[in-house]
């Protein structure tokens, strides 16, 4: 997928779960990050929070719509264990207007961290194998 740096602007082939051109910019928004007071795993977050606020492609349209939007990314981030936490951001995504399209969202770009479309990751990871499971037999 070619999408552009969100430190450089540089165009670049990104892989999954890929959100920096380089090393360099991905240390760069790993600082940034950190003098937010955000944790390293919610980066990723950051950078969508970042697209929230500039012109997005009419695919991610729906980023604009989300009850998320404004909330702290950390919120979404929780530390294991943290079920608190996730029932919290759990709650938010419960009222969000957008949350099919976030979920698809992870799902399609393999995000592994964090709660997304109101599942946790290991939720994700079992849905994603149900889905794989039923296509095969559709296959078959």
């Amino acid at each position: 997928m070619i999408v552009d740096c969100v430190e450089c602007d540089e165009t670049y082939n990104a892989r999954p779960n890929q959100w920096y051109c380089s090393e360099r910019c991905q240390k760069r928004a790993l600082a940034r990050a950190a003098r937010m007071g955000l944790r390293p795993e919610s980066v990723p977050w950051a950078r969508l929070a970042i697209l929230f606020e500039n012109n997005l492609p009419q695919k991610s349209a729906w980023m604009k719509q989300a009850a998320c939007r404004g909330c702290n990314p950390d919120l979404f981030f929780p530390t294991r264990g943290d079920n608190a936490q996730v029932k919290e951001a759990k709650a938010i995504c419960a009222r969000c207007p957008v949350r099919s399209e976030c979920l698809e969202h992870a799902l399609d770009t393999g995000e592994s961290l964090g709660v997304w479309g109101g599942m946790s990751e290991r939720q994700r990871k079992t849905e994603r194998r149900r889905r794989r499971v039923q296509q095969e037999q559709g296959a078959a």
